[in-house]
């Protein structure tokens, strides 16, 4: 900043004042920032995360944060059509599981579906047992898990 004084008795409050705000402008910082959007942002991290990972040679565990990035930033990058396909795909996929399970429940075959006293969880679970010829039920034992998982007090 350049600030002009006169000289003069006369003109002494004027340039103490000119002083005084050329003082204060001086201590005024400046930061800037970069607009971007949250997307943006995380993207540009993600990437350069993705980067200091691959310098640091990928070693100690460091893959799994690697494909985990890599995974989300794929993520990121779909295009809404993508999406919104992928989306589709999936409602298409349950409503075929529901009339499904309705033929089933309506034909008379043999069926388990849970009971549980709250009324949102009753009957939600649903096995239609004439598509296997084991019905394993129990509780979950190491990794493999029956058909009838059975939980709960007591159980």
């Amino acid at each position: 900043m350049i600030c002009a004084i006169r000289p003069g008795d006369l003109y002494y409050e004027e340039t103490l004042n000119t002083l005084k705000y050329a003082d204060r402008a001086k201590e005024i910082k400046n930061k800037p920032v970069v607009n971007e959007s949250a997307t943006d942002k995380l993207i540009r991290e993600l990437k350069e995360e993705n980067d200091r990972l691959k310098k640091s040679g990928g070693g100690g565990g460091s893959g799994g944060d690697l494909e985990a990035n890599q995974a989300q930033l794929d993520e990121l990058n779909k295009s809404w059509e993508q999406k919104l396909a992928e989306a589709k795909a999936l409602g298409q996929k349950e409503d075929e599981a529901k009339k499904k399970e309705e033929e089933a429940r309506a034909s008379g075959r043999p069926q388990i579906l849970n009971l549980n006293e709250d009324g949102i969880l009753n009957r939600k679970i649903f096995l239609d047992l004439s598509e296997t010829t084991e019905a394993k039920v129990g509780r979950k034992k190491g990794g493999e898990r029956p058909p009838v998982e059975l939980g709960g007090i007591g159980i």
